[in-house]
């Protein structure tokens, strides 16, 4: 699958610096990020069933740990008929006091804003939307990346949910979080279908492993910075709307460093027929 990005020209730092930016979910341009349905960590009636399972195991083992003159006067079966006859009784105030955890797991989920960073990338490069609202209105650029590149596969184990491209989900509804499906990485995957068009894939990786961070002025966030090896760029594809100045200073640019001169240039040009782009080498 071949990864493109769309930036400003002036991201052209990210070839001659070799480092590109991880987004913080929070900075991101869809104001859903990171939404996720949290009503209860568990539905009612299920809460009320586990309880009712795992109550004579549970009642069992407090049997146990009470002193031999207790056991002695009550035995066993009398224990566990008492605690099953008091468990309706108890059953909302238990539940209510796991209901006082949500606003806890809730801040834990936005803590994720603060120590994860998100890379973005698309699977297209004649997106014209995209050419729009990323690359400054077809005055930008395209970067293409070499997929089979390392940098997208740092992965540490198959159960590593980062360091590796993950494609995003697309869904009309917002991703759940409950006791039995409390992933995280749901909610970063997960965007509203109108999205869809993007085709993104996502690479997350820890804010504290970045090369360098510029602390911003608040409400604004900081940046994040990781390598991106030069090595790992193929193509740049500069906009419709760019000028023949721009284009010599980005050709000049990557022709005159040595770690840059296996990048091909091309220009998007307009179709003349339909609502399309065709690329064409530059020189």
């Amino acid at each position: 699958m071949p990864l493109f990005k769309y930036v400003p020209l002036e991201r052209l730092d990210i070839l001659k610096n070799q480092e590109i930016r991880y987004t913080q979910p929070g900075a991101l341009n869809d104001p859903f990020e990171m939404s996720v349905f949290l009503e209860y960590l568990i539905e009612p009636g299920e809460f009320e069933a586990r309880i009712s399972a795992n109550l004579p195991d549970f009642a069992a083992k407090e049997y146990e740990k009470l002193p031999p003159e207790q056991r002695a006067r009550i035995p066993l079966a009398d224990f566990l008929s008492r605690a099953t006859a008091a468990t309706p009784a108890a059953l909302p105030v238990m539940y209510q006091a796991m209901q006082r955890l949500v606003p806890f797991v809730r801040a834990q989920l936005r803590r994720v804003d603060s120590e994860m960073g998100v890379l973005s990338l698309t699977a297209t490069a004649d997106n014209l939307l995209m050419w729009s609202h990323y690359a400054a209105q077809h005055r930008g650029m395209v970067i293409e990346f070499d997929e089979r590149h390392p940098i997208f596969h740092e992965r540490r184990t198959e159960q590593d949910d980062f360091r590796h491209l993950r494609p995003v989900v697309y869904s009309g509804t917002m991703p759940a979080i409950t006791l039995d499906n409390f992933d995280v990485v749901d909610f970063i995957l997960t965007k509203s279908s109108e999205w869809a068009y993007e085709r993104e894939v996502r690479i997350l990786k820890a804010l504290s492993d970045s090369k360098r961070s510029i602390s911003s002025i608040a409400p604004e966030y900081d940046i994040y910075l990781f390598d991106m090896p030069s090595t790992a760029v193929k193509r740049v594809i500069l906009g419709a709307r760019t000028t023949p100045s721009e284009h010599e200073l980005v050709y000049t640019t990557i022709m005159e460093a040595q770690h840059l001169r296996h990048i091909a240039v091309q220009l998007a040009t307009l179709n003349d027929r339909t609502f399309g782009l065709t690329f064409i080498d530059y020189r």
